[in-house]
């Protein structure tokens, strides 16, 4: 049977990894990919991907942008608390709460 447009197979690993990224997050509430990546155990690259899709639809906003000259990351507040089950980021770019059952879509940029 062929698959949907853009759905995709959860791998349990990734996760649970995931999770434990969004606990950080609403626990920390302000962080950079530094303090996330150190409180999740987290790998950079899993790190960087969840928080810009989180960003890109409303669930994180940039409070400090990068500096890389003095070498410091960006820092984000998590403004869409919509509680303990980690959204979804979903192939397609769009990011599913199970919390709320809401599909939300990156926000356009003019």
């Amino acid at each position: 049977m062929a698959r949907k447009p853009g759905s995709h197979t959860v791998q349990p690993g990734n996760f649970r990894v995931r999770s434990r990224a969004w606990q950080a997050m609403r626990s920390l509430r302000v962080f950079d990919l530094g303090q996330l990546m150190s409180v999740a155990e987290i790998e950079r690259w899993n790190a960087a991907k969840f928080v810009r899709a989180l960003s890109r639809t409303g669930y994180l906003r940039e409070v400090a942008p990068a500096n890389p000259a003095r070498r410091v990351s960006a820092t984000f507040r998590l403004v869409r608390d919509s509680g303990p089950r980690a959204p979804v980021v979903r192939q397609i770019g769009e990011v599913f709460d199970p919390n709320t059952g809401a599909v939300h879509r990156a926000a356009v940029m003019s």
